[in-house]
Order: C-alpha cells, then structure tokens, then sequence
C-alpha cells in the first residue's frame, strides 16, 4: 500500500501548520525537514548549540528527532512550537473536514 508523509505544526495544541508530502522520502530525509521547519523558532545562539556534537557542554536537543511506533510512525521536532511527521496509507492522508 502506498504511504504518505503528513506534516503538522503545533504551538501549544493548536495546529498552525498541514502538509501532505507524497514523495517516498525517507526517515533521514524527513527528519531533516522538520528540523528546518524547527529552527526557524529558534534563536542564532539556539541553533547553533543544537549543531553541537552530543556530549558536548552547552549542546542543546531542541532539534533533536524523537520518533514513536506506537500506532502509525510518527517524528517529531521541536519543543514549542513543535513539528510531526507522520506516516499514513493514502487512503487515511486527507483531510476529511
């Protein structure tokens, strides 16, 4: 069945962002995404200590990529606002409303 990757931002629990993507990107390739997506709500100094290696003094993980297998695949970017991403049969990726 094919699949495909359904996008949604999130201040607080009030969605402010949708996008359906049907390209066959892969996990990498998403996570990435919704990493941009997140750093644009990040400060210069923000960014720039997510970039540090783990480990590291000062790294910050608000870029970080945490992902669930609970029910459908899902990543998710970010602390608040925060971006998913999320991984569903064609036939569920419409928005009914």
């Amino acid at each position: 069945m094919k699949a495909k990757w359904v996008i949604v931002g999130f201040n607080s629990f009030e969605e402010f962002y949708r996008r359906e993507i049907t390209y066959a990107l892969t996990v990498e390739e998403m996570t990435r995404i919704l990493q941009l997506l997140s750093s644009r709500h990040l400060s210069q100094d923000e960014i720039v200590d997510c970039s540090l290696r783990r480990g590291w003094k000062g790294r910050k993980v608000l870029l970080d990529a945490r992902k669930s297998h609970v029910g459908l695949f899902t990543i998710e970017v970010g602390e608040n606002p925060y971006f998913t991403a999320t991984m569903v049969p064609s036939s569920e990726a419409s928005d009914p409303s």
